[in-house]
């Protein structure tokens, strides 16, 4: 396996002589032996599945003297010889971000706590890449989470009614959406019974049909685990000029602003969140979305994404540099009272 030709540099290829964090990107099997030549830890994290943008942000971290990315464009099998060569080396973790790449991982690493990941069946419940996010909402209300769960609705209920006439404007505006998507790609919000008929045609059989939350406010919550024991977490508040949008990532039609806030003021509160990370024994990143109700109501997650989120790499570098170090410190204390697993 040629590592150059699988890793990818931000542009062209990067000087492979150059500092550390450029060299990982080039080359991984002489990156693992700077890092084992160091005199002081670091986390070398290993990211498989990423949008084309990300690349530049992450090597704009490449200096950072404690965190190291490499980003990997292969096949299969010479993906699962890259993690072998990262979980092998001090303060190798890897970061699968979608469920293909967590399934693949999970058939040969099988419980390995330096895969920066929830287990496989928390990837399915949240992220949907194969089996579609209807589970989520459903798994939240059975779970004593339905507080912040959005109420749905059947689209086949919805569409007999649009037939017989009998749905009224009065219960609109709802959200239709994909079971599988996303960025906000395929996300439509309805007004009216003609938009709503239009999109259930659009959608095909089964998409997912939610109560819309008339906001302007949007909050993401970011936030990393260690096997149901909450580390760290981030939070951003979006404001649009509109109460009706759909925030693509971290931006938007409409989006006037976006500011760190504290994570009290969140909608879903830190305790709300601990209760989602125990119940689901969550280990890794997650990012949220949250709408508020009415002043006083709890807030609802209209978005739970099992990963590093755009906003953690375009805005939150820092923090995602600081999160990864934070589970490492708790991977190593957890690591050094049983036997390590094997690579």
């Amino acid at each position: 396996m040629s590592s150059g030709s699988t890793l990818l540099g931000s542009g062209d290829d990067p000087p492979r002589s150059c500092d550390l964090g450029l060299l990982c990107a080039s080359n991984l099997t002489a990156c693992a032996a700077a890092i084992r030549s160091l005199s002081h830890r670091i986390v070398w994290a290993l990211v498989l599945g990423y949008h084309d943008w990300a690349p530049g942000y992450y090597y704009a971290a490449a200096r950072s003297n404690n965190v190291v990315f490499s980003l990997s464009r292969a096949n299969d099998s010479q993906l699962i010889e890259m993690s072998r060569l990262v979980l092998a080396t001090p303060g190798g973790v890897v970061i699968p971000l979608y469920e293909r790449y967590r399934r693949l991982l999970s058939s040969t690493f099988a419980d390995n706590p330096s895969i920066v990941a929830p287990p496989i069946h928390v990837f399915r419940i949240f992220e949907g890449q194969f089996t579609g996010k209807k589970q989520t909402h459903g798994w939240l209300r059975n779970h004593g989470l339905g507080m912040y769960s959005l109420a749905e609705h059947d689209p086949d209920e919805l569409r007999a009614r649009l037939q017989a006439g009998a749905l009224s404007e009065s219960e609109l505006p709802l959200v239709v959406k994909p079971s599988v998507g996303t960025n906000g790609m395929g996300v439509t919000v309805v007004r009216s019974v003609e938009e709503l008929a239009a999109a259930l045609r659009t959608h095909g059989e089964k998409p997912i049909v939610q109560e819309a939350l008339q906001t302007k406010e949007e909050w993401g919550v970011y936030f990393i685990a260690y096997d149901g024991e909450l580390l760290q977490t981030i939070c951003l508040q979006f404001q649009f000029t509109s109460t009706l949008f759909v925030r693509a990532a971290s931006g938007g039609a409409g989006l006037n602003s976006t500011h760190p806030v504290s994570c009290d003021s969140c909608p879903l509160p830190p305790y709300g969140l601990q209760r989602l990370v125990a119940a689901t024994k969550y280990h890794g990143f997650g990012c949220l979305a949250v709408k508020e109700r009415a002043p006083g109501q709890n807030g609802a997650l209209i978005e739970l994404n099992t990963r590093i989120g755009a906003s953690h790499v375009s805005m939150l570098m820092p923090y995602l540099r600081m999160m990864l170090v934070a589970f490492d410190r708790r991977n190593t204390m957890w690591r050094a009272t049983v036997h390590p697993f094997p690579s």
